[in-house]
C-alpha cells in the first residue's frame, strides 16, 4: 500500500513538471510570434533598414581606411626606397653600404669566409665634364653603374657613394680572385658609351680590402680599400 502512494506521489510530480514545461513553452511561442509580428510591422522594417543601411556604412568606411593605409605604405615605401637609393644611377647610396657591410662583415665573420671590399673612382672624370658637359657625365655613371651591375653576382653589392666614387662588395670571395675581380671591375668601366655623338671611354683607380685579412671591422676595411686606391694611383700617375 505504502509503495503504491509512493508511486502515485511520484507520478503526480513528473506531471506538474511537464505542465509547468508546457506553460514556459506556450510562453516562449507567445514570446516568439510577438518578435515575428514585430518584425513584420513598419517599425520592423524599418529598424532592419536603418541596420543594413549602418551597416553598409561601415563597409564603405572600412575600404577608404584600407585604401588611405594602402596609400601610406606605398607613399613610406616609396620615401624608404629614395632615401636608400643614388637618383642618378639608381644604385644603393652610402646609407645602405654601411648597412650591407655591416650585415657582410657579420656573416663572413660567422662562416669563416673571406669579403671583399673594393673602393674606386673614375680617372679624368672631371675633365668629360668640363669638356662634353655636365648631361654627358651623368650619362657616363648611368653607363658604368649598369655595366658594373652586368658584371657583378646577384649576391654581390654595388653602391655609388658620392660624385665618381663606387663600392662594390664581394662576399665569400676566395683570396686568388682578389686580381681577377679587380680586373673585371676595371673593364666593366673601360666599356665605352656613346653619348650625343661622341665615344666616351674612361678608367677607374681600384683599391681593394679583404676580411679578416685587411681589417675586421667595416670602417677599417672601407679606409684599407681607399689606401690601395689611392697608392694604386700615385704608382700610375
Amino acid at each position: 500500500m505504502v509503495i503504491l502512494e509512493t508511486r502515485e506521489k511520484s507520478a503526480d510530480e513528473r506531471l506538474r513538471h511537464l505542465q509547468r514545461e508546457i506553460v514556459a513553452a506556450e510562453e516562449r511561442l507567445e514570446s516568439l510570434h510577438a518578435e515575428i509580428s514585430d518584425a513584420h510591422s513598419e517599425h520592423g522594417v524599418a529598424e532592419l533598414g536603418r541596420l543594413t543601411a549602418e551597416n553598409e556604412r561601415l563597409e564603405a568606411r572600412t575600404r577608404r581606411d584600407a585604401d588611405k593605409v594602402d596609400s601610406v605604405l606605398l607613399a613610406l615605401d616609396v620615401a624608404v626606397r629614395a632615401s636608400e637609393t643614388d637618383p642618378l644611377t639608381g644604385l644603393p647610396n652610402r646609407i645602405v653600404l654601411w648597412a650591407r657591410l655591416e650585415h657582410d662583415v657579420e656573416v663572413a665573420r660567422r662562416r669563416g669566409t673571406l669579403l671583399g671590399v673594393f673602393l674606386m673612382d673614375l680617372d679624368g672624370f672631371k675633365k668629360i665634364n668640363d669638356d662634353k658637359g655636365h648631361a654627358a657625365g651623368d650619362m657616363l655613371l648611368q653607363h658604368i653603374a649598369s655595366r658594373l651591375k652586368q658584371v657583378l653576382r646577384q649576391s654581390d653589392t654595388v653602391c655609388r657613394i658620392g660624385g665618381d666614387e663606387f663600392v662594390v662588395l664581394i662576399p665569400e670571395m676566395k683570396l686568388q680572385d682578389r686580381d681577377a675581380v679587380t680586373r673585371k671591375l676595371r673593364n666593366a668601366v673601360a666599356f665605352p658609351c656613346v653619348v650625343d655623338g661622341h665615344r666616351l671611354e674612361c678608367t677607374a683607380s681600384i683599391g681593394g680590402s679583404v676580411f679578416p685579412i685587411d681589417a675586421r671591422d667595416p670602417e677599417a676595411l672601407v679606409r684599407k680599400a681607399d689606401e690601395a686606391m689611392y697608392r694604386f694611383k700615385r704608382a700610375h700617375r
